[in-house]
């Protein structure tokens, strides 16, 4: 027997093994050798693998401060939103106020224009019936003309729209 001990299979040393057989042979296993290999594995070797270390759990008042946070950045976007959404309406209605106030103006200068005109008119006619050369006279019963009525036209029946159910007598909701 010798002195120096046999060492005891690790997984590190198993797996530098393993890959110096791989170096060795460019070619890939087989799967033979595959099969031979699965069962090096003991569940003993897997119990020297440590498990890290959990993370602090996040304290209850910074989740509360993330949360608050969240909700306050989703109501700040919905009011800035909403702000821009009034200021375009507003901005809307005084433009289109303004442009059929312009329209409200333009219709009121036409009317003058015309009650003007209409006026001079008038005025026109009343000096031409004042001139004595005019040949206008005053209007006479005697020559005054009656036409006689026109005949009456045939009535047609109105076209009627089919009947349609009234609604019944009672409320529709309370």
């Amino acid at each position: 027997m010798s002195a120096v001990p046999n060492p005891i299979p690790t997984p590190r040393l198993r797996s530098r093994q393993l890959a110096t057989e791989r170096r060795r042979s460019m070619t890939p296993p087989s799967r033979a050798k595959l099969v031979t290999m699965a069962p090096a594995v003991r569940p003993t070797d897997r119990s020297t693998v440590r498990s890290l270390p959990n993370t602090r759990a996040i304290p209850k008042w910074l989740r509360m401060l993330v949360l608050a946070q969240r909700g306050s950045s989703i109501v700040t976007f919905t009011l800035v939103g909403l702000t821009l959404l009034v200021y375009g309406w507003t901005v809307y209605a005084q433009e289109l106020w303004g442009r059929q106030y312009r329209q409200l103006e333009a219709l009121q200068r036409q009317e003058r224009q015309l009650t003007a005109t209409n006026e001079a008119l008038k005025q026109n006619l009343a000096q031409q019936a004042e001139q004595s050369d005019s040949q206008l006279a005053p209007p006479n019963p005697s020559s005054i003309i009656f036409l006689p009525p026109a005949s009456p036209r045939p009535t047609t029946a109105p076209a009627t729209a089919p009947a349609t159910p009234l609604a019944p007598n009672r409320p529709l909701a309370y």
